[in-house]
């Protein structure tokens, strides 16, 4: 925190921003990578954590949070939506915010290093299961959380492909189409009631459940139109 006061850009700049949405056009402006530090330093805080430091002084409302998780303009804008979620909410949120974009197919380079790309959600899998966001330690998560997320995260390989297989069937998933979904570990039986196809790299479809469970914005990747046979385990024997 000590080295984020002293930052040039911080006290020159952001201090006098006193709305979040300003701070939005500094980001999409001055950012151009995610890392903590200047590259070149080892404790200049970047010009995208001292935004995001920002963010965390005037408190993003709940409309305003939405908006940085959703922008359409840049990734850097969102990815600080995503670190706000994880360095300063409860765990128990977590998912609520972050779920909807585990998939999202949007590909950035986090550095200044060009060939270096990952998707949004190659990157939120990283921030949900590892300890730290570079050097910068993240409040641990609670075992329960961590188990309610790993439901989602421990075949995210096979929700990407089929993902991208769903992709090249939309006529499928239309409203009123019955289809498959992952709800609370298991796949269930549900009715598609709405697909949100505006951005291609994140589908996602509103379902019901039984009859009566109502879940939005789930990825289409969650979603099949046959029952997803658990995959087996096999023991070694001991």
């Amino acid at each position: 925190r000590d080295a984020l006061l002293k930052c040039r850009f911080l006290k020159n700049e952001l201090s006098k921003k006193e709305t979040v949405e300003e701070v939005v056009d500094e980001i999409y402006l001055h950012c151009d990578y995610v890392e903590p530090f200047v590259p070149s330093s080892a404790s200049d805080p970047s010009n995208f954590f001292a935004c995001l430091y920002r963010l965390f002084v005037l408190r993003c409302t709940e409309e305003e949070l939405q908006i940085l998780l959703d922008h359409p303009d840049s990734p850097f804008i969102r990815v600080a939506g995503f670190l706000y979620v994880r360095f300063g909410l409860d765990p128990d949120c977590f998912w609520d915010y972050l779920g909807r974009n585990i998939l999202d197919e949007t590909e950035f380079s986090p550095t200044l290093d060009r060939k270096k790309k990952y998707s949004i959600s190659e990157f939120l899998e990283r921030l949900l299961t590892r300890d730290k966001f570079y050097d910068i330690k993240l409040p641990p998560l609670p075992r329960y959380v961590r188990d309610k997320i790993n439901v989602f995260l421990r075949d995210i390989e096979s929700h990407r492909e089929r993902q991208k297989k769903n992709k090249k069937r939309m006529d499928k998933f239309r409203p009123g189409s019955e289809a498959w979904v992952l709800f609370g570990g298991a796949w269930k039986k549900c009715v598609i009631q709405k697909v949100d196809d505006e951005y291609n790299e994140r589908i996602l479809c509103d379902v019901k459940i039984d009859g009566k469970i109502e879940k939005p914005d789930i990825p289409l990747g969650f979603v099949n139109t046959e029952k997803v046979e658990p995959k087996s385990r096999s023991r070694s024997r001991e």
